[in-house]
C-alpha cells in the first residue's frame, strides 16, 4: 500500500513538473523594444547620416543584440529607410565599464553594466529548526545560507548589485527587515517606504549577524515572495537591470499556500528568476521542498539543496547576471531634398512582431556644408552668371545700337541744315 502511495505521488510531482515547465516555455519574456532614444547624430556627410541610438526593452533594460535590418530610419512621415551600417557598442563580461564612448557628434558617453536587483526572502522562523537534532541549528544555516550568497563578488563594478531582505511573518504581509535607507524604495498604497534596496550588502550581512531575531509562528511565506517579486521588478525597471529574489527556507507555508501557482504565475509576468534554496529536516524537504524546486525552475532560476558556498556562489552568478549597456551607431543614406527648409528624422526598431519609435527630431538639410555638394553649388553659380552676362550684353548692344542710331540722326540733321545754308 505504502508502495503504491509512493509510486503515486511521485506521478503527480513528475505530471506537475511538466505542466509547469510546458507553462514555462510558453510564457518565456522575449526582450521587446519600448524605448528608442537618438542620443546624436551627424548629418555633416549628407546624404549619409550617421546617428546613436540607445534601445531598452518593456523592463528598462538595454538591448544589444539586434542586427541591422531590425532598424529604419522614417523621413518626414515617408516610407522607412533601410540601415546600410550598424555598429555596436557594448560593454560585455568582464569588462563591464566603458569610459569615454565617442559618439557621432563628437561628444561622449560612459557605459556600464547594470548589476542584478535581488530580493532575499529569509524564513527566519524557530520552526525551522523542527525535528531537528539537538546539535543541529537550520536556522543557522539559513542564514549562512544568505551571507555566502551575499559575499559573491560583484558582477558590474561601476553599477553593483542591489539587494534587500524580506522576513515573512503570521500575516500575509511583509516587513522589511533591516530598516536601512537604501537608493531604491518602493512606496505602499499609503505612500510609505515598504522596501529599501542598497549596493552596500554590509548592511544585510551586518544585520544577520548581530540584529536578527528569529521569530515564532507560522510562515507566510509565498505571499512574502509574491510582495517580493513587485518589489524587485519595480526597482529593476528604475535601474535597468535584471531582477532575482533568493528565498531561503524549508517550504512549508500553511498561511498563503493558495498562492503558490500564483507565485509562479507572477513572477512569469513580471521576468522575475528564482533562486530557491531548501534548509531544514529531511523529512520537512520531502514534504515541503519540492514546491521550492518547481517554483524556481518554472521561473527560469535554479533550486539548491543544503548547498555549500561555492555551489550558492555559482549561483549568483548564472541568476543573478548583470545587464550590459549598448549603443548602436547607424549610418544611412537619406532621400531629403538639399532645400534648406526643415524637415523631421525618427528611428523605428522592430523586432518579433514589437515595433517602437524614438522621438520625432528637426534637420534642416544645407548643402553648403557639405563637401560633395560643391561641385553642383558650382555649377549653380556659373549658371547664374551666364544668365546675368547675356543679359547684361543684350544691354550693352541696346544701349551701342541706340548711340549709334542718335549719331546717325545727328548727321542727318547736321547735313540738311548744311543744304538749306548753301541753298
Amino acid at each position: 500500500m505504502k508502495r503504491r502511495q509512493v509510486f503515486w505521488a511521485t506521478c503527480y510531482i513528475v505530471l506537475t513538473t511538466l505542466i509547469i515547465s510546458s507553462h514555462t516555455w510558453a510564457q518565456q519574456r522575449m526582450q521587446t523594444p519600448t524605448t528608442v532614444e537618438i542620443l546624436a547624430a551627424n548629418f555633416s556627410g549628407f546624404p549619409e547620416f550617421v546617428m546613436d541610438v540607445r534601445v531598452k526593452d518593456q523592463d528598462g533594460r538595454d538591448i544589444a543584440d539586434l542586427q541591422a535590418n531590425a532598424f529604419k530610419v522614417i523621413e518626414d512621415g515617408q516610407a522607412p529607410q533601410p540601415v546600410i551600417q550598424l555598429d555596436t557598442i557594448a560593454t560585455l563580461t568582464g569588462v563591464t565599464l566603458l569610459e569615454q564612448v565617442p559618439l557621432s557628434s563628437g561628444a561622449d558617453v560612459d557605459l556600464f553594466s547594470a548589476g542584478a536587483t535581488i530580493a532575499i526572502v529569509l524564513d527566519a522562523t524557530t520552526i525551522l529548526n523542527a525535528n531537528a537534532a539537538p546539535s543541529v541549528d537550520y536556522l543557522e544555516q539559513a542564514k549562512t545560507a544568505v551571507r555566502h550568497f551575499l559575499t559573491t563578488e560583484a558582477q558590474a563594478e561601476a553599477y553593483p548589485e542591489a539587494v534587500t531582505l524580506y522576513i515573512p511573518v503570521e500575516q500575509p504581509n511583509q516587513q522589511l527587515q533591516p530598516d536601512v535607507v537604501g537608493e531604491w524604495s518602493t512606496p505602499n498604497l499609503r505612500g510609505e517606504p515598504l522596501s529599501n534596496f542598497t549596493t552596500d550588502r554590509n548592511l544585510l550581512i551586518n544585520h544577520l549577524n548581530l540584529g536578527l531575531q528569529p521569530r515564532s509562528g507560522l510562515t507566510s511565506l509565498y505571499a512574502a515572495v509574491r510582495q517580493a517579486i513587485l518589489d524587485t521588478r519595480a526597482i529593476a525597471r528604475e535601474r535597468g537591470s535584471n531582477a532575482v529574489v533568493f528565498v531561503v527556507s524549508d517550504g512549508a507555508d500553511d498561511i498563503s499556500l493558495e498562492a503558490f501557482q500564483g507565485t509562479i504565475d507572477l513572477a512569469l509576468n513580471e521576468g522575475v528568476k528564482i533562486i530557491a534554496v531548501g534548509i531544514g529536516s529531511d523529512s520537512i524537504l520531502r514534504r515541503s521542498g519540492f514546491r521550492l524546486k518547481q517554483m524556481a525552475e518554472a521561473t527560469g532560476g535554479m533550486y539548491l539543496q543544503q548547498p555549500d558556498q561555492a555551489t550558492l556562489q555559482e549561483a549568483f552568478r548564472t541568476v543573478a547576471t548583470p545587464v550590459h549597456a549598448s549603443i548602436y551607431q547607424l549610418r544611412y543614406k537619406s532621400t531629403l531634398p538639399d532645400d534648406g527648409r526643415e524637415h523631421t528624422l525618427q528611428v523605428q526598431v522592430s523586432r518579433d512582431g514589437s515595433t517602437a519609435n524614438s522621438e520625432v527630431i528637426p534637420i534642416t538639410v544645407r548643402g553648403s556644408f557639405n563637401p560633395e555638394l560643391k561641385p553642383q553649388i558650382f555649377n549653380n553659380l556659373l549658371l547664374i552668371y551666364l544668365s546675368l552676362s547675356i543679359g547684361i550684353a543684350l544691354l550693352v548692344a541696346l544701349v551701342i545700337s541706340s548711340a549709334k542710331g542718335m549719331i546717325q540722326n545727328r548727321r542727318r540733321n547736321s547735313m540738311s541744315q548744311a543744304t538749306q545754308r548753301a541753298e
